[in-house]
């Protein structure tokens, strides 16, 4: 109920025609963040999966993932916007603000549509290697899946 309601109240501040100002009028510093949020988080993908030899499928599906989770960082944007110092200005002005915010709509589009390009083709072989364990079934995969099965008990 709090990610909801904090979107709704986040979604009030976005002022339309100051976005699209800001759009034009600070096109690079939006740029700049949604490069260094891609730039960043590919960089994590790419460690992770070469550290645990990945595929390059897995690596990408995981970069697209890892794309849309940005509540904190709105969350911590719009405390720093309404923050201010001692001189009375605020941590953030309006033009990061917008930025931020339109980083957060560019993610929330590429995130879901990156994932839906990759994962078709993130199809792991299943072995028939089963492990058993209480009452679990660990399905052996690919190199770099495991698939878990519950097998619930009638």
């Amino acid at each position: 109920m709090f990610i909801p309601a904090f979107f709704v109240v986040t979604g009030f501040l976005i002022d339309p025609f100051a976005l699209a100002r800001s759009l034009s009028e600070d096109f690079y510093l939006a740029a700049g963040i949604i490069g260094a949020l891609l730039a960043g988080k590919w960089t994590a993908a790419e460690s992770c999966s070469r550290a645990f030899r990945y595929a390059p499928v897995a690596r990408k599906t995981m970069w697209s993932l890892r794309l849309p989770q940005l509540a904190a960082t709105l969350a911590a944007t719009l405390v720093a916007y309404r923050t201010f110092n001692a001189a009375g200005q605020p941590l953030l002005d309006s033009g990061l603000l917008n930025g931020v915010l339109i980083m957060v709509l560019v993610i929330a589009v590429l995130g879901p549509a990156l994932t839906q390009r990759f994962t078709p083709r993130f199809t792991p072989r299943v072995v028939n290697e089963r492990y058993e364990n209480d009452d679990r079934v660990y399905v052996a995969a690919e190199e770099d899946v495991v698939l878990t099965a519950n097998i619930f008990r009638t």
